[in-house]
């Protein structure tokens, strides 16, 4: 478990806190998340690149060589090709979990918000 997490965790089992905070917590929520969606999109673009290359190596293995090399260069062809849509699978796969995630710590920031000011009242009547 990171500091982050070990901070959200200690903002929800915490006394009531100011609004700021929680609107300072929600954006540092936002920010991890488009953080870590950055990565993968950069990761995914590169494992793409690399993909697409080899698709490109077999493509012209294919067209240039003879006999047992042709073979060898399709299945590279079909390697690189099959790779990329992995990849853009797995890419949807990670945007999707990233997005739930991001949408279940704002979900907990609101309700922890929402009982604090429901619970606020009653702590300052006797």
């Amino acid at each position: 478990m990171n500091d982050f997490t070990k901070r959200l965790l200690g903002c929800f089992s915490a006394p009531p806190h100011d609004l700021d905070k929680g609107e300072q917590l929600a954006e540092e929520v936002q920010a991890l998340y488009k953080k870590k969606l950055r990565k993968a999109v950069i990761e995914c673009y590169l494992r793409l690149a690399a993909a697409a290359v080899i698709t490109v190596y077999g493509a012209i293995g294919i067209k240039y060589n003879t006999g047992r090399y042709v073979d060898w260069a399709l299945f590279t062809a079909l390697v690189g090709f099959v790779s990329m849509a992995m990849i853009i699978l797995w890419y949807w796969q990670l945007q999707a979990k990233l997005s739930i995630q991001r949408e279940i710590k704002q979900l907990r920031l609101e309700v922890s918000q929402l009982l604090e000011d429901k619970e606020a009242p009653s702590a300052n009547n006797p």
